[in-house]
C-alpha cells in the first residue's frame, strides 16, 4: 500500500507540474554537462521483525550528468554516473543464524552479566553504491523542470557499525564496525522523479530491489526523499 501510494503520488506531482508549464514549449538549450547533489532521508520498506528504523536516515547522491536536448522540443535526455550511499539506523543489530543467514536481533532484548539490558548510541547498515542514473526532463524557459528516470547500480561497499555495551554482556564500552556485509543484493535499480525551479529540485527513488539476497537476509528497501542541488554547468 506504501508502494503504490508513493508512485500515485509522485505521477500526480508530475502531472500537475506539466498542466502549470504546458504552455511554455519554448526551445531550452541546456548546458551539455551537470554536477548533481542530492540529501534525501531513506523510508525504509519491508520486513521489520525485532527492529525498529529510526525515522531520521540520511543518505546522498552525487552525480555528473550529460545532457541531450531532444530537436525542436523543450524535452532533455541526460545520463550519468556517479556515487549514492543510504543509511538505515535502528535499535537492532545484525546476526547471522545457524545457515549464515542474517537477522535483526533488538538489542534491548540481548542482558549483560548481571540480567540488566544492554544500553547503545548507535547501531546502523550503511551501503554504497557505483550508479548510473538517466532520465527524461522536461525544461521551461521560465526555469521550471521536471523529470522521471530510473538508475542502476553496484555495490561499492557496505559495513554495519554499533557503538555501546558490549554484545557479550562484559559491561563494558565498545565501538565496532563490520565490512564487507554478506547476502548482500550485488546490483540495485528503481524509478526516480524530479521536479523542480532552476538549480534546487524535489526528488523521489522508489527502489525495486530488497538489500539482501532473497531468503538471506531481512527483506527491506529504501523510499528516498530529499532534495536535489545543481551548483554547476558546463558546456
Amino acid at each position: 500500500m506504501k508502494r503504490t501510494f508513493f508512485i500515485l503520488a509522485m505521477v500526480m506531482m508530475l502531472t500537475a507540474g506539466f498542466t502549470q508549464e504546458a504552455g511554455k514549449t519554448e526551445k531550452v538549450l541546456p548546458k551539455k554537462f551537470a554536477t548533481v547533489i542530492t540529501l534525501y532521508n531513506d523510508f525504509w520498506q519491508g520486513s521489520f521483525t525485532n527492529m525498529k528504523p529510526r525515522f531520521l536516515n540520511q543518505g546522498a547522491d552525487v552525480y555528473a550528468m550529460y545532457n541531450i536536448a531532444v530537436e525542436n522540443s523543450p524535452l532533455i535526455f541526460a545520463i550519468g554516473t556517479g556515487i549514492g550511499t543510504h543509511n538505515l539506523y535502528s535499535d537492532a543489530i545484525l546476526k547471522l543464524d545457524s545457515n549464515r543467514n542474517y537477522q535483526f536481533v533488538k538489542i534491548n532484548s540481548i542482558k549483560d552479566t548481571a540480567g540488566n539490558s544492554l544500553n547503545y548510541k548507535k547501531s546502523k547498515i550503511s551501503v554504497t553504491y557505483w550508479d548510473f542514473p538517466f532520465e527524461f526532463r522536461y525544461e521551461a524557459q521560465s526555469g521550471f523542470r521536471l523529470g522521471l528516470g530510473m538508475k542502476f547500480g553496484f555495490v561499492l561497499s557496505s559495513l554495519s557499525k554499533y557503538k555501546g555495551d558490549d554484545l557479550d554482556g562484559a559491561g563494558i564500552k565498545i565501538k565496532e564496525k563490520t565490512k564487507d556485509l554478506r547476502n548482500m543484493e550485488k546490483w540495485r535499480y528503481g524509478l526516480t522523479a524530479r521536479i523542480g525551479y532552476k538549480r534546487m529540485e524535489l526528488y523521489g527513488y522508489y527502489s525495486l530491489t530488497n538489500l539482501f539476497k532473497k531468503d538471506q537476509g531481512p527483506e527491506l528497501s529504501p523510499i528516498s526523499i530529499g532534495i536535489s542541488l545543481r551548483p554547476l554547468f558546463l558546456n
